[in-house]
């Protein structure tokens, strides 16, 4: 498959898409990383009710925004070596 733009809108379209897909799923990565660096071995914090428990602790600790904490410095990221 071959496609007629140049290879700069194409790199500029393959970063606007893994940012557009980052910042969807940026809060299951975010609690996926709280889950990780707990230090509690309960049995609540594993599994998807862990990611679970960890999402609504956040929305209502932080509110939603608390769920996107970090995703500018994650997307720069992912912009740069894309």
């Amino acid at each position: 498959m071959t496609s007629s733009l140049p290879p700069l809108a194409q790199a500029l379209s393959g970063a606007l898409g893994s940012a557009a897909a980052n910042s969807i799923s940026y809060p299951l990565d975010l609690a996926a990383t709280k889950l990780q660096t707990t230090t509690s071995r309960s049995s609540r914090l594993r599994g998807f009710r862990g990611i679970l428990y960890v999402l609504r602790y956040v929305l209502r600790t932080e509110g939603f925004a608390g769920l996107y904490d970090g995703l500018g410095a994650d997307t720069a990221s992912t912009l740069i070596s894309k």
